[in-house]
Protein backbone atom coordinates (compact mmCIF):
# COMPACT_ATOMS: atom_id res chain seq x y z
CA UNK A 1 0.00 0.00 0.00
CA UNK A 2 1.62 3.65 -0.72
CA UNK A 3 0.95 6.76 1.10
CA UNK A 4 -1.68 7.83 -0.98
CA UNK A 5 -4.10 4.98 0.16
CA UNK A 6 -2.88 5.37 3.53
CA UNK A 7 -4.07 9.27 3.43
CA UNK A 8 -7.29 8.30 2.38
CA UNK A 9 -7.60 5.65 4.90
CA UNK A 10 -6.86 7.56 7.49
CA UNK A 11 -9.14 10.47 6.10
CA UNK A 12 -12.25 8.24 5.73
CA UNK A 13 -11.62 6.93 9.42
CA UNK A 14 -11.68 10.08 11.21
CA UNK A 15 -14.71 11.97 9.06
CA UNK A 16 -17.48 8.14 8.80
CA UNK A 17 -18.65 6.69 11.46
CA UNK A 18 -20.92 3.06 11.45
CA UNK A 19 -19.34 0.14 10.18
CA UNK A 20 -19.10 -0.15 6.71
CA UNK A 21 -19.69 -3.82 4.82
CA UNK A 22 -16.79 -3.32 2.01
CA UNK A 23 -15.54 -7.00 1.18
CA UNK A 24 -11.32 -7.26 0.80
CA UNK A 25 -11.86 -6.43 -3.45
CA UNK A 26 -14.10 -3.96 -3.12
CA UNK A 27 -12.45 -2.41 -0.50
CA UNK A 28 -8.97 -1.95 -2.57
CA UNK A 29 -10.58 -0.86 -5.56
CA UNK A 30 -12.27 2.02 -3.51
CA UNK A 31 -8.67 3.00 -2.41
CA UNK A 32 -7.11 2.35 -5.98
CA UNK A 33 -9.86 4.54 -7.64
CA UNK A 34 -9.16 7.42 -5.42
CA UNK A 35 -5.16 7.73 -4.99
CA UNK A 36 -3.77 10.59 -6.80
CA UNK A 37 0.05 10.39 -8.41
CA UNK A 38 1.53 13.06 -5.99
CA UNK A 39 3.79 12.43 -3.05
CA UNK A 40 3.14 15.50 -0.95
CA UNK A 41 0.33 17.71 -2.93
CA UNK A 42 -2.55 15.08 -3.77
CA UNK A 43 -6.53 14.78 -3.47
CA UNK A 44 -7.79 13.06 -0.82
CA UNK A 45 -11.04 11.16 -1.25
CA UNK A 46 -12.95 9.91 1.79
CA UNK A 47 -13.51 6.22 1.77
CA UNK A 48 -15.18 3.91 3.85
CA UNK A 49 -13.47 3.12 7.10
CA UNK A 50 -14.13 -0.85 6.44
CA UNK A 51 -10.92 -0.25 4.37
CA UNK A 52 -9.14 0.49 7.16
CA UNK A 53 -8.84 -3.59 7.33
CA UNK A 54 -6.18 -3.15 4.89
CA UNK A 55 -3.63 -1.28 7.50
CA UNK A 56 -2.72 -1.07 10.76
CA UNK A 57 -4.17 1.89 11.74
CA UNK A 58 -4.94 2.76 15.66
CA UNK A 59 -8.89 3.62 15.74
CA UNK A 60 -10.56 4.82 18.86
CA UNK A 61 -12.59 2.34 20.95
CA UNK A 62 -16.27 1.89 19.76
CA UNK A 63 -18.97 -0.39 20.11
CA UNK A 64 -19.29 -3.92 18.67
CA UNK A 65 -21.54 -1.68 15.89
CA UNK A 66 -19.31 0.61 15.33
CA UNK A 67 -21.04 3.13 16.88
CA UNK A 68 -19.69 5.75 18.88
CA UNK A 69 -20.84 4.82 22.97
CA UNK A 70 -23.81 6.50 24.37
CA UNK A 71 -23.27 9.82 26.12
CA UNK A 72 -25.42 8.59 29.17
CA UNK A 73 -25.80 5.18 31.11
CA UNK A 74 -29.17 3.98 29.03
CA UNK A 75 -29.73 0.73 27.62
CA UNK A 76 -29.18 0.86 23.95
CA UNK A 77 -32.74 -1.11 22.47
CA UNK A 78 -32.28 -3.15 19.66
CA UNK A 79 -33.16 -1.04 16.51
CA UNK A 80 -35.49 -2.63 14.33
CA UNK A 81 -35.17 -0.74 11.15
CA UNK A 82 -36.82 -3.34 9.32
CA UNK A 83 -39.80 -2.49 10.73
CA UNK A 84 -39.24 1.63 9.70
CA UNK A 85 -41.89 3.05 7.57
CA UNK A 86 -41.21 4.45 3.91
CA UNK A 87 -40.38 7.85 4.68
CA UNK A 88 -39.81 10.80 1.63
CA UNK A 89 -41.90 12.39 -0.74
CA UNK A 90 -41.92 9.42 -3.09
CA UNK A 91 -42.90 6.98 -0.30
CA UNK A 92 -46.29 6.63 -1.52
CA UNK A 93 -45.11 5.48 -5.62
CA UNK A 94 -45.00 2.38 -6.14
CA UNK A 95 -43.01 2.29 -9.36
CA UNK A 96 -40.46 4.51 -7.91
CA UNK A 97 -39.59 2.49 -4.72
CA UNK A 98 -39.48 -0.92 -7.19
CA UNK A 99 -36.61 0.88 -9.07
CA UNK A 100 -34.75 1.46 -6.00
CA UNK A 101 -35.38 -1.74 -4.82
CA UNK A 102 -33.12 -3.14 -8.10
CA UNK A 103 -30.44 -0.36 -7.47
CA UNK A 104 -26.82 -1.27 -7.42
CA UNK A 105 -25.06 -1.44 -4.45
CA UNK A 106 -21.49 -0.40 -3.77
CA UNK A 107 -20.87 -3.78 -2.06
CA UNK A 108 -22.55 -6.57 -4.22
CA UNK A 109 -21.59 -8.80 -1.45
CA UNK A 110 -23.48 -7.26 1.08
CA UNK A 111 -26.38 -6.98 -0.77
CA UNK A 112 -29.87 -8.32 -0.24
CA UNK A 113 -31.61 -10.38 -2.73
CA UNK A 114 -33.86 -7.89 -4.45
CA UNK A 115 -37.19 -9.43 -3.51
CA UNK A 116 -35.70 -9.53 0.57
CA UNK A 117 -35.35 -5.15 0.16
CA UNK A 118 -37.35 -2.64 1.48
CA UNK A 119 -37.15 1.60 1.19
CA UNK A 120 -36.62 3.47 4.11
CA UNK A 121 -36.61 6.76 2.32
CA UNK A 122 -37.17 7.58 -1.28
CA UNK A 123 -37.45 11.22 -1.70
CA UNK A 124 -36.26 15.07 -2.77
CA UNK A 125 -35.01 17.43 0.00
CA UNK A 126 -32.84 20.09 -0.26
CA UNK A 127 -30.19 20.08 -3.31
CA UNK A 128 -30.66 16.36 -4.13
CA UNK A 129 -33.03 13.35 -4.66
CA UNK A 130 -31.77 10.59 -1.90
CA UNK A 131 -32.97 6.36 -1.01
CA UNK A 132 -32.19 4.73 1.43
CA UNK A 133 -32.42 0.81 0.97
CA UNK A 134 -32.40 -1.97 3.83
CA UNK A 135 -32.45 -6.07 4.07
CA UNK A 136 -30.92 -8.98 5.66
CA UNK A 137 -27.38 -9.39 3.38
CA UNK A 138 -25.94 -12.37 2.82
CA UNK A 139 -23.16 -12.54 5.11
CA UNK A 140 -24.26 -13.87 8.27
CA UNK A 141 -27.73 -12.67 8.33
CA UNK A 142 -26.63 -9.12 8.90
CA UNK A 143 -28.89 -6.40 8.20
CA UNK A 144 -27.40 -3.61 5.82
CA UNK A 145 -28.52 -0.53 4.59
CA UNK A 146 -27.37 1.01 1.27
CA UNK A 147 -27.49 4.83 0.54
CA UNK A 148 -28.32 6.49 -2.89
CA UNK A 149 -28.47 9.82 -4.29
CA UNK A 150 -28.63 11.61 -7.17
CA UNK A 151 -30.31 15.27 -9.07
CA UNK A 152 -33.53 16.75 -7.25
CA UNK A 153 -36.18 15.49 -9.52
CA UNK A 154 -33.89 12.17 -10.55
CA UNK A 155 -35.57 9.29 -12.64
CA UNK A 156 -35.34 6.74 -8.98
CA UNK A 157 -33.52 4.32 -11.24
CA UNK A 158 -30.86 6.43 -12.20
CA UNK A 159 -29.61 6.79 -8.09
CA UNK A 160 -25.86 5.95 -7.67
CA UNK A 161 -24.91 4.37 -4.32
CA UNK A 162 -23.23 6.90 -2.20
CA UNK A 163 -20.39 5.52 0.30
CA UNK A 164 -20.50 1.53 0.70
CA UNK A 165 -23.13 -0.47 2.45
CA UNK A 166 -23.25 -0.23 6.23
CA UNK A 167 -24.27 -2.49 8.78
CA UNK A 168 -27.36 -1.73 10.73
CA UNK A 169 -28.34 -4.71 13.03
CA UNK A 170 -28.31 -2.45 16.25
CA UNK A 171 -28.93 0.94 14.38
CA UNK A 172 -30.97 3.61 16.22
CA UNK A 173 -30.53 5.94 13.28
CA UNK A 174 -29.33 6.17 9.88
CA UNK A 175 -27.94 9.24 8.41
CA UNK A 176 -26.18 10.65 5.29
CA UNK A 177 -24.55 13.70 3.42
CA UNK A 178 -23.66 13.68 0.41
CA UNK A 179 -21.46 15.95 -1.53
CA UNK A 180 -20.38 18.90 -1.40
CA UNK A 181 -21.12 17.61 2.68
CA UNK A 182 -23.32 20.22 4.14
CA UNK A 183 -26.94 19.08 4.25
CA UNK A 184 -27.50 16.56 7.02
CA UNK A 185 -30.40 13.90 6.91
CA UNK A 186 -31.06 11.18 9.52
CA UNK A 187 -33.53 8.29 9.92
CA UNK A 188 -35.10 7.26 13.18
CA UNK A 189 -37.98 5.34 14.60
CA UNK A 190 -40.93 7.64 14.33
CA UNK A 191 -41.54 9.03 18.13
CA UNK A 192 -37.37 9.60 18.77
CA UNK A 193 -35.90 12.78 18.56
CA UNK A 194 -31.97 14.18 17.61
CA UNK A 195 -29.85 16.17 18.65
CA UNK A 196 -27.10 18.01 16.53
CA UNK A 197 -23.39 19.34 18.08
CA UNK A 198 -21.62 21.40 15.50
CA UNK A 199 -17.96 20.95 17.69
CA UNK A 200 -16.29 20.21 20.57
CA UNK A 201 -15.73 23.33 22.26
CA UNK A 202 -12.74 23.46 24.22
CA UNK A 203 -12.25 26.78 27.05
CA UNK A 204 -9.48 29.01 28.11
CA UNK A 205 -9.27 27.29 31.07
CA UNK A 206 -8.89 23.65 29.53
CA UNK A 207 -12.37 22.50 29.97
CA UNK A 208 -14.28 20.58 27.23
CA UNK A 209 -17.38 19.93 25.94
CA UNK A 210 -20.44 19.65 23.55
CA UNK A 211 -23.38 21.75 23.14
CA UNK A 212 -26.23 20.01 21.58
CA UNK A 213 -29.46 21.64 19.69
CA UNK A 214 -32.89 19.70 19.36
CA UNK A 215 -33.66 19.00 15.34
CA UNK A 216 -37.39 19.26 14.48
CA UNK A 217 -38.14 16.11 13.36
CA UNK A 218 -41.00 14.68 11.74
CA UNK A 219 -42.25 11.12 11.00
CA UNK A 220 -38.56 10.40 11.97
CA UNK A 221 -37.01 12.08 9.75
CA UNK A 222 -34.18 15.43 10.49
CA UNK A 223 -33.15 16.91 8.14
CA UNK A 224 -30.37 20.43 9.04
CA UNK A 225 -27.74 22.36 7.67
CA UNK A 226 -23.91 21.37 9.01
CA UNK A 227 -20.60 23.03 8.30
CA UNK A 228 -18.87 20.94 4.88
CA UNK A 229 -16.35 18.68 6.29
CA UNK A 230 -12.70 19.87 6.07
CA UNK A 231 -9.99 17.57 4.73
CA UNK A 232 -9.63 16.77 8.65
CA UNK A 233 -13.02 15.32 8.73
CA UNK A 234 -16.62 16.49 10.43
CA UNK A 235 -16.58 17.94 13.88
CA UNK A 236 -20.36 17.12 14.22
CA UNK A 237 -21.85 14.96 16.02
CA UNK A 238 -25.72 13.91 16.77
CA UNK A 239 -27.32 11.81 19.16
CA UNK A 240 -30.62 9.75 19.11
CA UNK A 241 -32.51 10.34 22.52
CA UNK A 242 -35.95 8.44 23.48
CA UNK A 243 -37.66 8.08 26.31
CA UNK A 244 -35.65 11.22 27.79
CA UNK A 245 -32.53 8.78 27.11
CA UNK A 246 -29.48 9.10 24.62
CA UNK A 247 -29.88 5.78 22.57
CA UNK A 248 -27.08 6.49 20.29
CA UNK A 249 -24.55 9.03 19.40
CA UNK A 250 -22.61 9.00 15.86
CA UNK A 251 -20.23 11.61 14.27
CA UNK A 252 -21.74 13.70 11.33
CA UNK A 253 -21.06 11.10 8.07
CA UNK A 254 -18.52 12.38 5.61
CA UNK A 255 -19.83 13.07 1.74
CA UNK A 256 -18.23 9.69 0.33
CA UNK A 257 -16.60 11.37 -2.96
CA UNK A 258 -15.45 14.63 -1.09
CA UNK A 259 -12.00 16.01 -2.35
CA UNK A 260 -9.48 17.90 -0.70
CA UNK A 261 -5.59 18.20 -1.13
CA UNK A 262 -3.34 16.47 1.66
CA UNK A 263 -0.68 19.17 2.40
CA UNK A 264 1.04 18.41 5.99
CA UNK A 265 2.65 20.96 8.06
CA UNK A 266 6.09 22.22 7.72
CA UNK A 267 7.01 22.40 11.57
CA UNK A 268 10.78 22.80 13.42
CA UNK A 269 10.73 20.96 16.63
CA UNK A 270 11.10 23.46 20.04
CA UNK A 271 12.96 20.19 21.29
CA UNK A 272 16.67 20.75 20.43
CA UNK A 273 16.82 17.22 20.84
CA UNK A 274 14.30 16.38 18.64
CA UNK A 275 14.52 14.45 15.17
CA UNK A 276 13.40 15.21 11.45
CA UNK A 277 9.56 15.00 11.87
CA UNK A 278 7.70 12.14 9.77
CA UNK A 279 4.97 14.44 7.98
CA UNK A 280 2.46 11.53 8.35
CA UNK A 281 3.08 11.54 12.13
CA UNK A 282 2.56 15.28 12.26
CA UNK A 283 -0.45 15.48 10.04
CA UNK A 284 -2.62 12.95 12.27
CA UNK A 285 -1.68 14.78 15.22
CA UNK A 286 -2.79 17.83 13.84
CA UNK A 287 -6.40 16.13 12.45
CA UNK A 288 -7.48 14.88 15.55
CA UNK A 289 -7.74 18.44 16.66
CA UNK A 290 -9.31 20.32 13.81
CA UNK A 291 -11.51 17.22 13.34
CA UNK A 292 -12.90 17.95 16.55
CA UNK A 293 -12.86 21.42 17.52
CA UNK A 294 -14.06 22.20 13.37
CA UNK A 295 -11.29 24.89 13.48
CA UNK A 296 -9.21 25.27 10.31
CA UNK A 297 -5.35 25.21 10.06
CA UNK A 298 -5.66 29.05 9.39
CA UNK A 299 -7.38 29.87 13.11
CA UNK A 300 -4.59 27.90 15.39
CA UNK A 301 -1.07 28.10 16.19
CA UNK A 302 0.85 24.88 15.68
CA UNK A 303 4.11 24.19 17.66
CA UNK A 304 5.60 21.07 17.02
CA UNK A 305 7.20 20.02 20.81
CA UNK A 306 9.04 17.05 19.97
CA UNK A 307 9.90 14.52 17.29
CA UNK A 308 11.99 11.43 17.72
CA UNK A 309 12.27 7.84 17.86
CA UNK A 310 9.12 6.37 20.32
CA UNK A 311 10.40 2.56 21.45
CA UNK A 312 7.81 -0.31 21.71
CA UNK A 313 8.41 -3.28 23.23
CA UNK A 314 11.70 -4.86 23.38
CA UNK A 315 12.70 -6.22 20.40
CA UNK A 316 9.96 -4.61 18.36
CA UNK A 317 12.31 -1.83 17.42
CA UNK A 318 10.75 2.38 17.36
CA UNK A 319 7.95 4.26 15.75
CA UNK A 320 8.15 7.73 14.54
CA UNK A 321 6.47 9.84 17.38
CA UNK A 322 5.58 13.45 17.46
CA UNK A 323 4.01 15.51 20.34
CA UNK A 324 2.11 18.80 19.21
CA UNK A 325 0.75 21.64 20.40
CA UNK A 326 -2.43 23.32 18.86
CA UNK A 327 -3.13 26.88 20.67
CA UNK A 328 -6.90 27.89 19.84
CA UNK A 329 -7.99 31.19 19.07
CA UNK A 330 -9.25 31.54 22.79
CA UNK A 331 -5.23 30.89 23.85
CA UNK A 332 -6.29 27.63 25.07
CA UNK A 333 -3.60 25.07 24.29
CA UNK A 334 -4.59 20.89 23.06
CA UNK A 335 -1.10 18.66 22.97
CA UNK A 336 -1.92 15.76 20.52
CA UNK A 337 0.45 12.99 20.44
CA UNK A 338 0.89 10.54 17.29
CA UNK A 339 3.08 8.03 15.81
CA UNK A 340 4.14 6.62 11.92
CA UNK A 341 5.95 4.02 10.53
CA UNK A 342 6.25 4.61 6.92
CA UNK A 343 8.77 3.10 4.43
CA UNK A 344 10.54 4.42 1.63
CA UNK A 345 8.27 2.97 -0.76
CA UNK A 346 5.61 4.93 1.20
CA UNK A 347 3.40 2.35 2.55
CA UNK A 348 3.38 2.52 6.75
CA UNK A 349 1.03 2.65 9.60
CA UNK A 350 0.15 5.04 11.43
CA UNK A 351 -1.99 6.24 15.06
CA UNK A 352 -3.13 9.00 17.62
CA UNK A 353 -2.12 8.30 21.09
CA UNK A 354 -4.70 10.83 22.50
CA UNK A 355 -4.90 14.90 23.20
CA UNK A 356 -4.88 16.82 26.30
CA UNK A 357 -6.27 19.99 26.59
CA UNK A 358 -4.24 22.39 28.90
CA UNK A 359 -5.21 26.26 30.05
CA UNK A 360 -4.82 29.65 28.04
CA UNK A 361 -1.22 30.94 28.90
CA UNK A 362 0.44 27.14 29.72
CA UNK A 363 4.01 27.35 28.72
CA UNK A 364 4.86 25.17 25.57
CA UNK A 365 8.53 24.79 27.37
CA UNK A 366 7.34 22.51 30.51
CA UNK A 367 4.65 20.86 28.86
CA UNK A 368 4.87 16.71 29.55
CA UNK A 369 2.39 14.68 28.48
CA UNK A 370 1.79 10.42 29.25
CA UNK A 371 -0.92 8.53 27.75
CA UNK A 372 -1.90 4.87 27.20
CA UNK A 373 -1.03 3.99 23.54
CA UNK A 374 -1.21 1.47 21.21
CA UNK A 375 1.17 1.00 18.56
CA UNK A 376 2.03 -1.45 15.09
CA UNK A 377 3.88 -4.87 16.82
CA UNK A 378 2.70 -7.97 17.00
CA UNK A 379 0.64 -7.65 20.02
CA UNK A 380 -1.10 -3.85 18.82
CA UNK A 381 -4.09 -5.07 19.60
CA UNK A 382 -3.21 -6.01 23.29
CA UNK A 383 -2.60 -4.04 26.49
CA UNK A 384 -1.69 -0.77 25.76
CA UNK A 385 1.96 0.57 26.06
CA UNK A 386 2.24 3.78 28.49
CA UNK A 387 4.58 6.82 26.35
CA UNK A 388 5.13 9.58 28.23
CA UNK A 389 7.34 12.74 27.29
CA UNK A 390 8.59 15.56 28.61
CA UNK A 391 11.24 18.45 28.01
CA UNK A 392 14.26 19.03 29.60
CA UNK A 393 13.66 21.58 31.42
CA UNK A 394 11.63 19.28 33.56
CA UNK A 395 13.74 17.35 36.84
CA UNK A 396 11.67 14.73 37.07
CA UNK A 397 8.46 13.02 35.67
CA UNK A 398 6.53 10.35 38.31
CA UNK A 399 3.59 8.02 37.09
CA UNK A 400 1.18 6.27 39.72
CA UNK A 401 -1.26 4.45 39.39
CA UNK A 402 -4.90 4.59 40.85
CA UNK A 403 -4.16 3.50 43.88
CA UNK A 404 -1.15 6.47 44.82
CA UNK A 405 1.80 3.79 43.80
CA UNK A 406 4.36 4.93 41.73
CA UNK A 407 4.82 2.68 38.65
CA UNK A 408 6.84 4.63 36.50
CA UNK A 409 9.86 7.29 37.53
CA UNK A 410 12.04 8.86 35.30
CA UNK A 411 15.06 11.72 37.27
CA UNK A 412 16.26 12.39 33.61
CA UNK A 413 14.02 13.75 31.65
CA UNK A 414 13.89 14.15 27.79
CA UNK A 415 12.34 12.30 24.65
CA UNK A 416 9.67 9.15 24.44
CA UNK A 417 10.02 6.63 27.70
CA UNK A 418 7.45 3.88 27.55
CA UNK A 419 6.52 1.40 29.55
CA UNK A 420 4.27 -1.43 30.09
CA UNK A 421 2.07 -2.20 31.54
CA UNK A 422 0.02 1.15 31.84
CA UNK A 423 -1.22 2.04 34.45
CA UNK A 424 -4.93 2.08 35.12
CA UNK A 425 -6.42 5.74 35.81
CA UNK A 426 -2.87 6.34 36.10
CA UNK A 427 -1.68 10.35 37.17
CA UNK A 428 1.11 11.89 35.64
CA UNK A 429 3.07 14.73 37.87
CA UNK A 430 6.06 16.79 36.87
CA UNK A 431 8.97 18.26 39.02
CA UNK A 432 10.74 21.25 39.07
CA UNK A 433 13.49 22.12 41.31
CA UNK A 434 12.10 18.86 43.20
CA UNK A 435 9.06 20.53 43.62
CA UNK A 436 5.88 19.32 41.69
CA UNK A 437 4.88 21.44 39.73
CA UNK A 438 1.63 19.97 37.35
CA UNK A 439 -0.55 17.18 38.16
CA UNK A 440 -2.84 15.84 35.10
CA UNK A 441 -4.86 12.70 34.11
CA UNK A 442 -2.51 9.95 31.83
CA UNK A 443 -4.58 10.05 28.63
CA UNK A 444 -6.67 6.63 28.28
CA UNK A 445 -6.89 4.31 25.00
CA UNK A 446 -9.64 7.22 23.45
CA UNK A 447 -7.58 8.64 20.35
CA UNK A 448 -10.56 10.04 19.16
CA UNK A 449 -11.68 12.68 21.60
CA UNK A 450 -10.13 15.77 23.47
CA UNK A 451 -9.67 15.04 27.06
CA UNK A 452 -8.92 18.03 29.91
CA UNK A 453 -6.02 17.59 32.41
CA UNK A 454 -8.48 15.84 34.46
CA UNK A 455 -8.94 13.11 31.80
CA UNK A 456 -12.49 14.24 31.02
CA UNK A 457 -13.58 14.03 27.43
CA UNK A 458 -16.49 16.19 26.24
CA UNK A 459 -18.90 13.61 25.57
Amino acid sequence: MNEDELRDLLHGAAGRGGTALLDHDAAVDAVVRTAAVHRRRRSVFLVAAACLALIAVVLPAVWPSGRAAPDVDVAQAQAAVLDWPTRGSLADDPSALDAVRRLAWTTPSAAPAVEDRQVAFLGDVEGSRRALVLGRGPVDDQVAGQWFTGPVGADPAALVADGPAERLDDAASSAHVPAPGDVLLVLVTPGDGVELSPRVEVGADGSVRRDFTPLTVTDGVALTSVGRPTVHGSSGLYRVVRDGGVVESRPVPVSFATEFVWSPPVLTPLDPDSEPPVPEAVDLALEGVLAQTGLTREQVQLDLLFSGALPQDAGDGTVDGVVLAVTLPDGAVVVSLSWADMQTSGSGSAGSCGMQAHPAGTDLATVAVAAECRLQGPDGGGEPLLVLYGPGTLDRLEVSDRNGTVAVEIGEVGGFVTARPAPVDGVLRSFIAGQQFTEQAVIGVRQDEIVTLGGRGAD
